[in-house]
């Protein structure tokens, strides 16, 4: 009885240790919260994405914003693409790339605030959007 307890700690152990081995928490040196390297970018385009989600269903962004905030997403996205038709992106491409995805996260998040209201019928924008 008693070596039955001694099995099941030394497996409960080494359970544990394998859990922590695995786990990579905020602090650590290989935590990206957006993916490694590239991924990073599609990780923060699709963030945004939602974001711009949040504010059609909640009515906070108007059609015309929406339709702005899209152009921006698509500009970024082909500027990526261009970025990356050599293989990789160098650091300056990177720092353009994070500037303009930070000018974007900035304008969806002023224009959820301003004055100008969508409405959402549950289907998407009413007629002609």
């Amino acid at each position: 009885m008693k070596s039955l307890r001694v099995v099941g700690l030394i497996a409960g152990l080494f359970f544990t240790s394998l859990a922590q081995a695995d786990f990579k928490g905020h602090y650590s040196p290989e935590y990206h919260p957006y993916g490694r390297h590239g991924d990073w970018i599609d990780g923060r385009q699709k963030h945004q994405r939602r974001q711009i989600a949040k504010g059609v269903y909640s009515g906070q962004l108007s059609p015309r914003e929406v339709l702005n905030l899209r152009k921006q997403q698509q500009k970024i996205a082909r500027l990526e693409s261009r970025f990356k038709s050599d293989g990789r992106l160098t650091r300056p491409e990177r720092r353009i790339l994070n500037d303009r995805l930070n000018h974007v996260a900035e304008r969806i998040s002023d224009m959820k605030r301003n004055d100008h209201y969508g409405y959402y019928d549950g289907r998407g924008y009413g007629k002609g959007y």
